[in-house]
Formats: C-alpha cells, structure tokens, sequence
C-alpha cells in the first residue's frame, strides 16, 4: 500500500492545505508509527507533494505505473463514499477508471446500503460494470480531515487521532492547536 498526502485536491481549491511537510510527518506516525499495526507492505511518497499544479488521481497513477510498469491493471485507489459520488467531477475520470479503481470506503453519514445502491446506478449510467465490487467490506470510518481541524481549534482532542499524529500537530501548533486534551 502507498500512502501519499495530496498536494492540492482540485476539488477543495478554495481551502488551502496545511503545510506539506507538516502532513507527511502526520502520514509517517500514522502510518509507520507501529510496525505491530502496520505491515511492512505500507510506504509513503511525496509524488503529489513534490508535482507541481493540482494533485490529478490520474496523473498520479499514470506516474507510479510509469515508474513501476508492472502495476499496470492492478492499482486501486482508497477513497471515501462521500468522494465517490462526485467521481463523474474528477479529471477525466473515465480515463482514470480505465486503468485504477476505487476501494471505496463508507463514511457517515452515508450508509453501506446507499452507497451499494449509488454504485449499482452509477454501474448502469457509466458502463463500469463492476462497479458494485468496489465497496469494501469493512466499518465505516467516521474521521473526517473537517471536523478534525474543527474540533483541534475549539480545543478538543478528536476521537479516532493517534497519539503520534497528536503529538505531531502539537509540536507544529497545527489547525489553531492550543494545548487541548
């Protein structure tokens, strides 16, 4: 698995991101933090960070299959039910979707049955026939990069946040961090 922070999601232009580093260092303590949670299988890169311009899933896949020709038909791409239902928005999405699909996570406050439903419909209209199939058999994960944010400048600790990824927006004063526990 690649973890890779995006430099900046066009579709979310007009709130600016936090700093790149800042959210590498985050992506490292969560991600790499624990050998005994996370295999050795998991890796970040800094492809979008280091790319100029908006960060494109396509380019970005175009990019690794570029560099490792051997990925080609088999990546897949982690993204939230509450984004898959603006993927006909994406960068030209239908090129992307011919050489990467989407592991699609359930986020509240949608439901695993709605989103099932919404990808079935979306199979039907887009001709991506299996469509279905990306739903991933897993809880919804109820953490948001909003109301994280929201919660650290109201001075809350967010529920689901490492302590590593904690301790790391502190040390940096992150999102109006103020000391909270």
């Amino acid at each position: 698995a690649l973890v890779m922070p995006a430099a900046l999601n066009p579709l979310k232009a007009a709130a600016p991101p936090s700093d790149p580093d800042a959210r590498m260092a985050m992506c490292r303590v969560a991600f790499c933090g624990s050998v005994a949670d996370f295999p050795a299988e998991v890796r970040l890169s800094r492809l979008e960070l280091d790319r100029t311009g908006p960060s494109y899933t396509l380019d970005t896949v175009t990019a690794l299959i570029a560099r490792r020709p051997r990925l080609a038909g088999s990546v897949r791409f982690l993204v939230g039910s509450d984004a898959i239902r603006s993927i006909e928005r994406w960068h030209r999405w239908r090129e992307l979707l011919a050489i990467a699909r989407p592991a699609v996570v359930v986020r509240p406050p949608d439901a695993r049955d709605e989103i099932a439903a919404f990808l079935g419909e979306f199979a039907l209209r887009s001709g991506f026939a299996d469509a279905p199939s990306w739903l991933l058999d897993i809880p919804p994960v109820d953490l948001a990069s909003t109301g994280i944010r929201a919660a650290i400048a109201g001075g809350m600790r967010p529920d689901g946040l490492s302590d590593g990824v904690w301790r790391e927006i502190g040390a940096r004063g992150l999102y109006g961090f103020g000391g909270a526990r």
